[in-house]
């Protein structure tokens, strides 16, 4: 590999590092870099005026300037100030950009390009939206993957800023997430649904907590839902006492019938002695159901079959009839 190289301009040999790299052939340019810059600056003032003709004088000047700009290149580590070419302030080289593609400092301060990219975005600011719009919408799938990789990144910091942003302006998401749901309400009740049989330990899992630490205000709910809708809860009653008519077989004996009134008196005792209260459940639920929500276990009501047992426990037990809700003394195949 040469070293040095002869440039056709200027007929003198220099450095092989003065003459440019062609990448789409993978050979050095016949014209060295400080010919180029001659050329270039020529090319500028006749795009201007096509009869101009440049004197030596001005030339002697460019290439100059190139020497110097390739001379500062090779001290920039010694350098430790720096004149900006916009303010025509000295500052410290942080204050400046590195241009990896020169391999030198720009001209322009980090101040002076920061306000002049902020005013030629107020001056085409309606442009350079419409650009972004555009671009948004038609490379869709590359802009969300760099949002995703970004906040990946910076997945604590961003998370720190929303939250700070949420608490700030609670009322207005509140209001904003209201807004959204009940224009698509059908929408997210389906979504709600969904998650609920995918999660539905976790959702309720989720709920018990939210119902331990409001249990007074689930209380004061569920009376107003009862007082406001006794259609709904007419129906159940009703339904339910369908359930135990069908569930009481035909064959009972007037003895039996005195055991299960028998249970009824037991609740009552126990309700007077205690301040709990007693309810008389159902081992085998009348309509119970399975770990996969089927309604496929139907109960006798008959003595065998019931036992007086806290309020508490009954809410929690429900129709389920599965897992640690199955008696012992039940017999399952």
């Amino acid at each position: 590999m040469y070293k040095t190289k002869v440039c056709c301009e200027c007929n003198k040999r220099k450095q092989i590092e003065m003459f440019s790299l062609r990448t789409d052939i993978g050979r050095y340019r016949n014209k060295c870099r400080e010919c180029l810059s001659v050329q270039a600056m020529i090319n500028l003032h006749k795009r201007k005026n096509p009869s101009y003709k440049p004197t030596k004088e001005y030339i002697e000047l460019v290439r100059k300037n190139f020497n110097a700009k390739i001379n500062n290149r090779k001290n920039r580590d010694k350098l430790k100030t720096k004149v900006c070419n916009c303010c025509d302030k000295r500052k410290s080289v942080t204050k400046f950009r590195f241009r990896p593609e020169d391999n030198f400092l720009q001209g322009r301060c980090k101040d002076c390009e920061r306000s002049s990219w902020r005013s030629y975005y107020y001056d085409n600011s309606e442009w350079l939206l419409n650009k972004a719009k555009e671009f948004k919408k038609n490379n869709k799938e590359h802009c969300a993957r760099l949002r995703y990789e970004r906040r990946q990144k910076n997945l604590e910091e961003i998370r720190k800023k929303d939250m700070q942003r949420y608490y700030e302006n609670r009322e207005f998401f509140s209001a904003r997430r209201s807004e959204l749901r009940r224009q698509n309400l059908e929408k997210h009740l389906q979504k709600e649904r969904e998650y609920y049989h995918k999660n539905i330990d976790k959702a309720r899992a989720r709920a018990k907590r939210y119902h331990d630490k409001n249990k007074e205000k689930e209380a004061q709910r569920h009376r107003e839902y009862r007082r406001n809708n006794p259609a709904i809860f007419a129906a159940l009653y009703a339904k339910r006492r369908a359930a135990r008519l069908n569930a009481t077989p035909c064959w009972l004996t007037k003895e039996q019938f005195k055991q299960i009134q028998t249970k009824y008196v037991q609740r009552d005792r126990k309700k007077k002695r205690s301040d709990e209260q007693y309810d008389v459940d159902h081992i085998v639920p009348l309509r119970g159901v399975d770990e996969n929500g089927k309604r496929n276990v139907s109960g006798l009501h008959v003595p065998w079959n019931l036992r007086v047992i806290k309020a508490t426990t009954n809410n929690k037990k429900r129709h389920r009839f599965y897992d640690k809700w199955i008696h012992p003394c039940v017999r399952t195949i």
